[in-house]
C-alpha cells in the first residue's frame, strides 16, 4: 500500500506543478494592468486619508468656534432659568389674584371649582357684575350683615305708657342722642 500512496503522491505532483503553471501570468500586458490598478488604488487611498486629514482639520476649526458658541450657549442657559422663576412668580401671582376673585364671589366650594377653570379675564368681568347689582350701604359703619330695623315712630316719652317705655328705652336714649 505504500507503493501505491507513493505513486498516487508522484501523479499529484505533476499536476501540481501545472496548475501552478497556469497562475503564473503569461501574458506581460495583465501584469501592467494589474499594477496599474494596485498604483491607482494607493492614490485612492492617499486622496481618502487626505480628505479624513481635511475634514478633521474642518471638525476641530468648528469645535473651536463652538467655544464661543458654548459660551453663548451657558449665558443663553441661564437667561432661560432666570425667564422661568420670573415665569413661576408671575404665575403665582395670577394664581393667587385669581382664587381671591374666585373666593370674593361665592363662598360654595363646588362652585369654586368650577370658577377657577375661568380666566382671570372673565372673573374680573364677573366681579365688576356682582359689585353692580349689589345695593350700596347706606350707613358704611354698619357690617354688610347686619340686621336694621326700621326706626320706630315714637311718641314723645310723656305720652308712652310705662310698659311701652320700658320695651323701648334704649331706642328713646338712641333718638335723643342722634338729635343732639
Amino acid at each position: 500500500m505504500t507503493e501505491e500512496m507513493k505513486q498516487d503522491i508522484a501523479q499529484e505532483n505533476p499536476s501540481n506543478a501545472v496548475e501552478n503553471k497556469q497562475e503564473s501570468p503569461s501574458d506581460p500586458s495583465l501584469l501592467q494592468e494589474v499594477m496599474a490598478k494596485k498604483e491607482k488604488i494607493k492614490a485612492l487611498e492617499t486622496e481618502i486619508s487626505k480628505r479624513d486629514a481635511d475634514n478633521e482639520k474642518r471638525r476641530i476649526a468648528k469645535l473651536e468656534e463652538q467655544g464661543k458658541l458654548k459660551e453663548l450657549l451657558t449665558e443663553k442657559d441661564s437667561t432661560i432659568d432666570n425667564l422661568n422663576s420670573k415665569l413661576e412668580s408671575q404665575s403665582n401671582i395670577v394664581s393667587n389674584y385669581k382664587q381671591n376673585l374666585v373666593n370674593g364671589l361665592t363662598s360654595d366650594d363646588e362652585r369654586k371649582e368650577y370658577l377657577s377653570t375661568k380666566t382671570v379675564d372673565f372673573l374680573e368681568e364677573l366681579t365688576k357684575e356682582k359689585a353692580a347689582l349689589e345695593p350700596p350701604v347706606s350707613n358704611p359703619k354698619e357690617s354688610l350683615g347686619a340686621v336694621r330695623q326700621s326706626p320706630k315712630n315714637l311718641k314723645k316719652v310723656w305720652d308712652l305708657s310705662n310698659e311701652e317705655r320700658k320695651e323701648n328705652w334704649d331706642e328713646i336714649l338712641h333718638s335723643y342722642t342722634k338729635n343732639k
